[in-house]
């Protein structure tokens, strides 16, 4: 008796567990490709040692403004940072790896807010490691390929804070 009884508890945990209709976890990046990327270059190295004095002086707006120009990976978001924290989002709908180090990236893209409004575009994105440099290509927004001028190199300058775009 007491074993059919722990069987309906189980049973019952097990549906709690099961998210409703259209209510799945959320996509979320490869924790490889989770940080906080500067460019590739004397510039960007420089900026990551700004950024991380700011940081250790606990200045927030200092440590904002050190973050121009810096692509943040979070677990369920990349940011392309603009001034005043604006920029692109990009939240995943899928992210499929193409090979042990390569990801395409579909993604809900919102311009200078958080992706969820009427205005929202849809984009797709190639990220690749290579060593410790992130490579990053923005290749269509609505299916209309991106005019670009190429990927980006960075490096991991830091890690996201663990605070940084919950939701």
């Amino acid at each position: 008796m007491l074993k059919a009884h722990l069987h309906r508890f189980v049973a019952a945990l097990a549906l709690m567990a099961v998210p409703a209709k259209g209510e799945g976890a959320p996509v979320t990046f490869p924790p490889a490709l989770q940080g906080i990327w500067m460019t590739a270059d004397d510039a960007g190295r420089a900026q990551c040692e700004r950024y991380l004095a700011a940081r250790a002086g606990a200045n927030s707006e200092a440590t904002n403004n050190q973050l121009v120009g810096a692509e943040i990976v979070s677990a369920t978001m990349l940011h392309s940072y603009a001034e005043y924290g604006e920029g692109n989002f990009y939240e995943p709908t899928q992210i499929a790896a193409t090979s042990p180090q390569q990801w395409m990236v579909t993604a809900n893209l919102g311009i200078d807010t958080w992706p969820g409004s009427d205005e929202d575009a849809t984009a797709e994105l190639a990220m690749a490691l290579q060593g410790d440099t992130l490579r990053l290509s923005l290749i269509t927004i609505d299916g209309e390929a991106v005019d670009t001028t190429g990927d980006e190199s960075h490096f991991r300058c830091a890690e996201t804070p663990a605070d940084m775009y919950l939701r």
